[in-house]
């Protein structure tokens, strides 16, 4: 997920993605443990994409507009 679309989503949404990609992330853990994943760098975009939500409703939670100061 882009960054650009993260920013486009309501504060609602946004927490909705980020409860969904911890629940993949935690659920991805048990998976690989398991059974063979499909898509081994699953876990690293999930990451990814968790950290882009946090750091978009950061920057709205301190006023920034776009990412910068």
């Amino acid at each position: 997920m882009k960054t650009s679309e993260i920013r486009e989503k309501t504060e609602a949404q946004l927490l909705e993605e980020q409860a969904r990609l911890r629940a993949a992330l935690y659920d991805g853990r048990f998976r690989r443990e398991v059974e063979q994943v499909a898509d081994p760098t699953e876990a690293r975009k999930s990451r990814r994409d968790l950290a882009r939500v946090l750091t978009v409703l950061r920057e709205r939670e301190l006023g920034r507009v776009g990412g910068r100061k």
